[in-house]
C-alpha cells in the first residue's frame, strides 16, 4: 500500500488528536489577538509596546504587545490582571500570525501562577508545570522531540506526575513511545479503505502509582 506523506503541520495535529483520545491532551495557553490584523483597537502606547482591545463573544480583554526583542505578549483581562505572558517568535507568512516561541506563564486572577512552560513555532515543548490556586503544584510532564523517518514528532515522554492541593502525590507514572499505524483523517486508498501510516505515538509505561490525599496508595497499573 502506498502511503501518504502528510505535510509536517499536519503531522503534528494528528498527533495532537491523538494525544486527546489517549486522554493526556496537547496543552494550550489562551492566545487571543494572535491574528495581528484583527488588533484595531488601540487603547494606548507607552515605552514598552502597545496595549489593544479585544473582543470575543461579548467579552473584553486587553493584548499587550513589546516593540523590542524578544518580543512579548501578555492577555490581561479588563481590570489589568495578567492572564498570560509569553515570548514570541518570529511572524509567520503574511506578517500577520504571532508565533508562541520561549517561555509562557498562565494565571489565575488573583495574581498566583497556574501553568508555566515552553513553546517552539507555537508547539509545546519541554517540561511543564501546572499548580492549583493555592500554589501547591497540580501536575508536571515533559514533551520531547523524537525524530522518524526525516520528521520531527513532539510527545509526551519521561515521568508524569500529579499532585492533591496539599502537595501529596497522586498520580506517578512515565511515557515512552511506539511507532503505531494510524489512519490519515479524510483520505483513503483506491479501494476505498483508510489510508493509514506509520507514525511515533506516546504511551504508557512501566508501573503507575495512584494515591489517595492521605498519601495512602490504593491502586498500581501496570502497562
Amino acid at each position: 500500500m502506498k502511503q501518504l506523506h502528510c505535510p509536517r503541520l499536519y503531522v503534528l495535529l494528528l498527533i495532537i488528536i491523538l494525544f486527546s483520545l489517549r486522554g493526556t491532551a496537547q496543552t494550550e495557553m489562551p492566545f487571543r489577538g494572535a491574528e495581528t490584523g484583527l488588533l484595531t483597537d488601540t487603547l494606548k502606547t507607552d515605552r514598552e509596546g502597545t496595549y489593544y482591545l479585544w473582543r470575543e463573544n461579548d467579552s473584553l480583554w486587553t493584548v499587550f504587545l513589546s516593540f523590542d526583542k524578544p518580543y512579548t505578549y501578555r492577555l490581561l483581562d479588563m481590570k489589568e490582571h495578567v492572564l498570560v505572558e509569553g515570548e514570541l517568535g518570529e511572524e509567520l507568512e503574511g506578517g500577520h500570525l504571532l508565533v508562541k516561541n520561549g517561555r509562557w506563564s498562565e494565571f489565575y486572577k488573583n495574581g498566583s501562577i497556574k501553568s508555566v512552560g515552553y513553546y517552539e513555532a507555537n508547539q509545546t515543548l519541554g517540561y511543564w508545570e501546572y499548580y492549583h490556586p493555592n500554589g501547591a503544584k497540580r501536575k508536571t510532564f515533559q514533551y520531547s522531540k523524537v525524530e522518524w523517518e526525516g520528521m520531527e514528532y513532539l510527545l509526551l515522554l519521561g515521568a508524569y506526575e500529579e499532585f492533591y492541593n496539599n502537595g501529596q502525590i497522586k498520580i506517578l507514572g512515565k511515557y515512552t513511545y511506539r511507532i503505531d499505524t494510524v489512519e490519515v483523517a479524510g483520505t483513503v486508498t483506491a479501494s476505498g479503505e483508510p489510508e493509514v501510516e506509520l507514525i511515533p505515538v506516546s504511551k504508557r509505561a512501566g508501573i503507575w502509582y495512584y494515591y489517595q490525599a492521605n498519601g495512602e496508595l490504593f491502586k498500581e497499573e501496570k502497562y
